[in-house]
């Protein structure tokens, strides 16, 4: 967990962890994470509400969906599978700082992690998905996957939890279409639509079976 300060008050915000422990008895210390992040802007002082659907709701439901779909196949992952909804990214990614700096549980620590698959802002908007490039290996998995499902390919740029664990040497990139809507009072559910979180889901899904399934 992590706990944020501001003159006015103290919040305090979760980390919330799942793991999904793979199947071979060494590889199993190694483990790929899938994760976004749990928060938004809350409300402006006049009382307007960020919605935060597309960032950053849609992430942690791909994240859930994710975990669904490779728990039915647990007994083909060698490695296993972290997944984590991050609190306070918003606030300057203090969640993903106090994971590495923290966790203790193996797999789970950076240096057992094989990749960070970060879903943030993926329900949509735009018509090219992609890895951002904070490591060429990883980037070039899913961008590969991408094209194999037939989706135009893109590079996004923007921050979130991920360069934390890239700081921190973990194989990490952001998965995002190159047009997202966030921090905005119109990021409504209606901007979400099935087409772009299931096309992130499936590169996500596929991405992070292919690499639990390696030594």
């Amino acid at each position: 967990d992590d706990t944020t300060e501001t003159d006015e008050d103290t919040s305090v915000s979760v980390n919330v962890v799942g793991l999904l422990r793979g199947s071979d008895a060494v590889a199993s210390a190694q483990a790929v994470m899938v994760g976004g992040h749990l928060d938004h802007l809350g409300t402006d002082p006049n009382g307007a509400v960020f919605p935060g659907a597309n960032d950053n709701a849609s992430g942690v439901a791909i994240t859930i969906e994710v975990a669904r779909a490779l728990a039915a196949q647990r007994t083909t992952l060698l490695r296993s599978v972290v997944f984590v909804a991050f609190g306070g990214e918003e606030e300057g990614y203090l969640g993903a700082s106090a994971y590495v700096q923290r966790m203790a549980a193996v797999p789970g620590r950076p240096e057992s992690l094989v990749a960070f698959l970060d879903v943030d802002a993926a329900g949509c908007c735009g018509d090219a998905l992609g890895a951002s490039a904070e490591n060429a290996s990883l980037q070039s998995r899913v961008d590969a996957e991408v094209q194999r499902l037939g989706i135009k390919g893109g590079t996004p740029t923007g921050g979130s939890d991920h360069q934390v664990f890239a700081r921190a040497r973990v194989p990490a990139v952001l998965v995002q279409w190159t047009d997202p809507i966030l921090h905005t009072y119109a990021d409504t559910i209606g901007v979400v639509d099935l087409r772009h979180v299931q096309g992130t889901g499936d590169v996500v899904t596929n991405v992070a079976r292919s690499l639990a399934q390696s030594h």
